[in-house]
């Protein structure tokens, strides 16, 4: 449907005012039709993952699976001082709203339940990010 209830046709409207509608409708579904097209539409791009990566292999030996298992461990362990250093560089607000996301929960509803933005939300979650990335 080209044209909309916004723009009702009228005989009396200018033609130029015509051909400008018609010009950007039809320009904009030519590039939603090209971002659709190429995925550069999407929100996000697509996530691909083996799913296989963590489950043990039926061949595998069981004292690699154990091995391995315990340098996972040992990796978090090194890591968890680390995580609290960076979190406990944000105020008390601060760090529920990562904890909070941390936890599953959706930015919106981050936003809303501490009654800010949803960018402040990002901006608090991507200086978290980053603290962790500084820390070897």
């Amino acid at each position: 449907m080209l044209l909309s209830n916004r723009f009702q046709y009228d005989a009396t409207r200018p033609i130029h005012e015509i051909k400008a509608y018609l010009v950007r409708r039809i320009s904009g579904a030519i590039i939603r039709k090209r971002q659709t097209d190429e995925g550069t539409r999407r929100k996000r791009p697509p996530f691909f993952c083996q799913l296989d990566d963590d489950l043990p292999q039926p061949h595998a030996d069981p004292a690699e699976i154990a091995e391995e298992k315990e340098e996972r461990q040992e990796e978090s362990q090194r890591l968890w001082p680390l995580f609290i250093e960076a979190l406990n560089a944000f105020s008390p607000r601060d760090r529920l709203i990562i904890l909070y996301n941390l936890q599953g929960h959706k930015g919106k509803a981050i936003a809303e339940a501490f009654k800010i933005s949803r960018g402040r939300v990002s901006q608090i979650l991507g200086r978290f990010k980053s603290s962790l990335n500084e820390n070897p």
